[in-house]
């Protein structure tokens, strides 16, 4: 048993909890207003008619303490409203074990019946233990209308718990599908929110998979024709950007030195760019320069677009190899000099990204680190 309570405090030891529809038809519905104290609960059982105005009014047209002796008013309760009203009736008795609360609280009986105040210690665990029960629709509908900033709080906090296990899955998948390409392009389409963090603003994805132009003869894109991974653009500049998807296991530096000695770390060990590098940095760079050339038809359905992008500033975006590749000092330098003196592409491994949405969605120390052991390096 699994239930969510908000209860708001009075006083004299007794707090109203959220109500309760018992039974409900088009025009009429029956409904439990439940109050607990340290001796246990009560409340009013109110059938209530649908108004003109559209809203419920309580049917008050019977006042019990002027009916006659032989009078009564029977108010039925079906085999569904009896059972709500029992299991609702033991989550509040298990608050009342707690003690009645004493001040606004928001509240949840596991299914080990543990009244639980609902804090930032506890409140990832009992999130996923809701959504481990994969309760329906109209769950999360009854709660939205009445706790709403409970069910905003476990909105957001679902989505944090969704976007964990696809980081997850990102870390696990960096050794499972280390050298397939077009994993990772389907990966991110899939997850495009991942690439906010690459680049390093809010975007909207235009397409993926774009064809840019170019081409020079017949054929699915044409002889020659040029394609990105992703097309994005900017929320807030509307300047847009082409991103290319290469694989984790792509190297990044050659692994002798270009000059200096092998690992002995002094200032003229310099390394140079592996051909997988060099060639997908010049493939993003013609990217882009197509895209320019021909920006007014590259959206294809989404043209509307167009008029709301500018062309101030385009970037091109690199996703290529694992900076933990890099086992010498002086190639991880080369390699950071190197990029950081290149305007376009912007070059960002898988392993940093990674890392950066780990540390953006709360994933633990222990969980972000990758076992350098288990990768194909």
């Amino acid at each position: 048993m699994q239930d969510s309570i908000q209860t708001k405090y009075h006083k004299q030891g007794v707090s109203s909890v959220n109500h309760i529809i018992l039974d409900e038809t088009p025009t009429t519905r029956l409904i439990f207003y439940p109050k607990v104290h340290d001796s246990g609960v009560r409340g009013d059982i109110v059938r209530q008619k649908i108004g003109s105005d559209g809203q419920w009014k309580d049917r008050n047209d019977i006042d019990f303490r002027s009916l006659e002796a032989d009078k009564g008013v029977k108010i039925p309760i079906s085999t569904k409203a009896t059972d709500l009203l029992f299991n609702k009736l033991r989550s509040l008795y298990e608050i009342v074990k707690k003690g009645a609360p004493r001040s606004n609280k928001e509240l949840i009986v596991t299914e080990s019946d543990k009244a639980l105040t609902i804090d930032d210690r506890n409140k990832q665990r009992i999130l996923q233990q809701i959504i481990n029960q994969n309760y329906s629709e109209s769950f999360w509908e009854e709660l939205s209308k009445t706790s709403p900033k409970l069910a905003t709080q476990f909105s957001i906090d679902r989505i944090q718990l969704d976007r964990q296990e696809v980081i997850k899955e990102f870390k696990t998948s960096l050794i499972q599908h280390a050298n397939e390409e077009k994993y990772w392009q389907k990966f991110f389409e899939d997850n495009p929110w991942m690439l906010q963090v690459a680049f390093g603003a809010s975007i909207f994805m235009l397409a993926g998979e774009t064809y840019l132009g170019g081409k020079s003869t017949k054929g699915k894109q044409g002889r020659g024709g040029v394609s990105t991974d992703f097309l994005f653009a900017d929320e807030s500049t509307k300047s847009f950007a082409v991103m290319e998807i290469k694989k984790p296991k792509s190297s990044l530096m050659l692994k002798s030195a270009y000059r200096g000695k092998l690992g002995s770390n002094l200032k003229n060990e310099i390394y140079s760019l592996g051909s997988e590098l060099s060639g997908a940095i010049v493939q993003a760079q013609s990217q882009l320069t197509v895209a320019i050339e021909n920006f007014q038809s590259l959206l294809g359905d989404n043209a509307e677009f167009s008029y709301k992008i500018n062309l101030i500033d385009p970037k091109a975006i690199l996703v290529i190899g694992m900076s933990g590749e890099l086992q010498q000092q002086r190639q991880k330098d080369s390699f950071n000099q190197f990029r950081s003196g290149l305007h376009s592409p912007i070059i960002v491994t898988f392993d940093e990204l990674y890392h950066r949405l780990s540390q953006i969605y709360g994933i633990s120390s222990q969980d972000e680190d990758i076992d350098s052991n288990d990768m194909p390096f």
